[in-house]
């Protein structure tokens, strides 16, 4: 899905912006996995997990930068964008669409690459650490799953 509709909106055409946005989509797919598992292995029946799967998936994806953001939302609620991973891939994504070569249209709300990462507040200095930290964000769920099913669920042990 990513691989057509970067090219179709009209996003950089260097292959080098391309292949690390698709990077971070595959990144964003394994945390957004290891997510669903941890929630998966911490309800009793499907029902349950349904349940929580939508509001914890809701309020990270609210806070995932797009709707609140730290550039427009108030000092005591831009805290929740940190615990979110979906905030640190939206941002290098932001970098990686709007930085030269990318042309603005005549006309448009934003002129600048830089006007656009203040308005969202994104720091474009943290590219690669974006990378890392969700990666740490997909390995810290994949170890509470394991503490779950080995210990909470097989409590003999």
């Amino acid at each position: 899905m990513g691989s057509i509709s970067y090219w179709m909106i009209g996003f950089s055409n260097l292959v080098g912006d391309f292949f690390t946005f698709l990077l971070f989509l595959v990144a964003v797919y394994w945390v957004t996995e290891g997510v669903m598992l941890l929630l998966a292995s911490s309800c009793a029946d499907a029902a349950q997990a349904n349940g929580l799967t939508v509001a914890v998936l809701g309020v990270l994806l609210v806070f995932s930068g797009l709707v609140v953001n730290p550039g427009s939302s108030p000092a005591w609620l831009s805290w929740l964008c940190w615990i979110s991973p979906y905030w640190y891939a939206f941002q290098s994504i932001m970098v990686i669409l709007f930085r030269p070569p990318y042309e603005f249209p005549e006309g448009d709300l934003f002129s600048t690459a830089d006007g656009v990462w203040e308005a969202y507040g994104v720091n474009p200095d943290l590219l690669w650490w974006n990378l890392l930290i969700v990666i740490a964000w997909a390995i810290l769920y994949r170890a509470f799953v394991v503490g779950l099913l080995r210990y909470a669920h097989n409590p003999k042990i």
